[in-house]
C-alpha cells in the first residue's frame, strides 16, 4: 500500500481516537483545554506564539489523524496561521492596556468526527466557537479559539481565529 507522503504510522494510536471504534468515545474532560487557553492567553499578551505550540495540535499524530496528501504540509500551513493569529490577537487585545485573563468558556458545540467527515483516517472530538474572555481598562472583552480537537484525552487547538 502506498503511504501518503509525511504519514507517519508507527505512532501509538490513543483509544479514544482508535479507528475500530463502533460508537464514539467519550468526550474527553475540559481541564486540558482550559490550560491551554490560559497559557495561549499569555502568549498572546507577550506575542509569544513559539511558547505555546504545545497547546498545538502535535504534528506526529496529525500525519496519522488525516488522511490527505501531505498531511505535513497542511500541519505547517495550520500552525503559520496559529502564530499569525496570535500576532494580530495580540495587536488588537493591548492596544487599550495590559490585559488580564478572566475565564474560559468551552464551547457545549461538541462533533464526534467519524473518519472521512473532516478528511481524516481516525475518528475524533472537535469543539467550535469557545471563548476566552479578558479585561482591559475596566472592560470585558473575549475571542473565540474556533477549534479544539482530541488526541486521546488531550484537546489541541487546531484553528484559533
Amino acid at each position: 500500500m502506498a503511504q501518503r507522503r509525511g504519514a507517519t504510522p508507527s505512532i501509538p494510536i490513543p483509544p479514544e481516537n482508535d479507528a475500530h471504534l463502533a460508537r464514539p468515545s467519550t468526550r474527553p474532560p475540559v481541564a486540558t483545554a482550559d490550560a491551554a487557553a490560559r497559557r495561549v492567553f499569555a502568549a498572546i499578551v507577550a506575542d509569544a506564539p513559539q511558547t505555546v505550540h504545545d497547546t498545538f495540535f502535535p504534528r506526529e499524530p496529525f500525519l496519522v489523524l488525516k488522511g490527505i496528501d501531505d498531511p505535513g504540509g497542511y500541519h505547517d500551513v495550520l500552525l503559520r496561521h496559529f502564530d499569525r493569529d496570535i500576532h494580530a490577537l495580540h495587536a488588537e487585545i493591548t492596544r487599550r492596556g495590559t490585559p488580564s485573563f478572566d475565564h474560559f468558556q468551552f464551547s457545549s458545540r461538541a462533533t464526534w468526527q467519524a473518519i472521512r467527515s473532516e478528511a481524516n483516517a481516525l475518528p475524533y472530538w472537535a469543539v467550535r466557537h469557545s471563548h476566552i474572555y479578558y479585561r482591559v481598562g475596566g472592560v470585558t472583552a473575549d475571542f473565540e479559539v474556533k477549534v479544539f480537537i482530541n488526541w486521546g484525552t488531550h484537546w489541541y487547538i487546531t484553528h484559533l481565529s
